[in-house]
């Protein structure tokens, strides 16, 4: 039994593997795969690519995993109006006409010390109301507070990589778009955004490349992935290869075409996801979308798509409610100060002006309110 589901699972995975390379704009199937598609397509195969389990399950995970599939099947059926719908329905009922105050210097400590998962409904609800509040600035000083936290030097030691990153570059500076993103990949990588200053670096970062992304064409964007598929993985590719040499053995009949859709799918996706988001908050909520410590590369990479189209209606629905606009856009300063010193408060007193200039410098290189 284990090899038949070991050999139907392989098929399945196949299966899919051709269908996305085939669905691939500007594919062209070579007449092997186009063979093997046909004919498994013939066999009855269903299109999923899900893992077919042989041991036995229970009543309760099935009837869970029915109920999942019933509301994903009766979401696929509604148009993409009615999505769009839904969502700003959403949004009108969570934001309120009068703003509460912005949240206190210890409910951001809150935030930090016990971070929220946006695994569920509620939890992406007070995000919204949270970073649409902003934050308020300590009259007693980050030092204190932090101290009286328990937040000491030892804790702050875990974060320098991040005080060098910013003292060695100034936001928004001239860097090809490829090398800012192998970095934010490899920063990923190594768990760089562990800590929370190390996390808003690696934010700022990714919504600097963002202007440069959209200005590319489709053919230049195909061209950029090659080229940081190439620059995450220089030892895939023999020494004595030219540039091109390898960009031909990442095409569609080339030996690592697999591994590279595998890379963009896994990685660069997840990034593109996650930078599209942040760029959504910042535009509508400002440095509040930065500050929130549940607002990361990680947590906004995965494949939340109600969050996704939330993030995008926001805009629509502020354009409808001018004075909540006006209201979130004069906490702007506001969360500046907390961005500023707060962080700097995390970093210790040799990297305290670095970082202060770092998001001083922020707003004049990415785009605030911009809807």
């Amino acid at each position: 039994m284990s090899d038949l589901c070991t050999n139907i699972d392989t098929i399945i995975s196949l299966y899919a593997s051709l269908q996305a390379q085939v669905q691939t704009p500007d594919y062209v199937a070579s007449p092997t795969e186009a063979a093997a598609l046909k004919r498994l397509k013939e066999s009855g195969i269903p299109l999923v690519a899900k893992k077919r389990r042989c041991q036995s399950e229970t009543q309760s995970n099935k009837k869970a995993r029915t109920n999942k599939a019933e509301t994903c099947r009766d979401m696929s059926r509604k148009s993409e109006a009615e999505l769009d719908r839904i969502a700003d329905d959403r949004i009108d009922a969570l934001l309120p006409d009068k703003l509460p105050p912005g949240l206190t210097p210890h409910k951001l400590l809150e935030l930090l010390l016990r971070p929220i998962a946006l695994d569920t409904v509620e939890a992406e609800n007070s995000l919204i109301l949270e970073m649409a509040c902003g934050f308020t600035v300590s009259e007693a000083g980050w030092d204190m507070i932090l101290t009286a936290a328990g937040v000491h030097s030892d804790q702050k030691l875990t974060i320098q990589t991040s005080a060098a990153a910013a003292a060695a570059k100034v936001p928004g500076q001239a860097v090809p778009l490829v090398t800012a993103e192998s970095n934010i990949l490899s920063f990923i990588k190594i768990n760089f955004a562990d800590s929370y200053a190390a996390g808003r670096i690696l934010l700022c970062e990714t919504l600097f490349t963002q202007r440069a992304w959209i200005k590319l064409c489709n053919v230049e964007k195909g061209v950029h992935n090659r080229e940081l598929f190439i620059a995450q993985n220089p030892t895939l590719f023999a020494t004595d290869k030219t540039n091109g040499e390898k960009h031909q053995e990442l095409m569609p009949d080339g030996k690592h075409w697999t591994s590279m859709s595998q890379f963009l799918r896994k990685e660069r996706e997840s990034l593109t996801r996650a930078r599209n988001q942040a760029s959504n908050f910042v535009q509508v909520f400002g440095l509040a979308a930065i500050i929130h410590p549940a607002v990361s590369i990680d947590s906004l990479s995965s494949r939340k798509l109600d969050l996704v189209r939330i993030s995008k209606r926001l805009h629509v629905a502020l354009q409808k409610r001018p004075e909540l606009r006006r209201e979130i856009e004069a906490r702007a300063d506001g969360n500046l100060n907390v961005i500023r010193e707060f962080v700097a408060g995390l970093v210790g007193v040799d990297n305290k002006e670095p970082m202060r200039k770092y998001f001083t410098d922020f707003p004049s290189h990415v785009p605030l309110y911009n809807y």
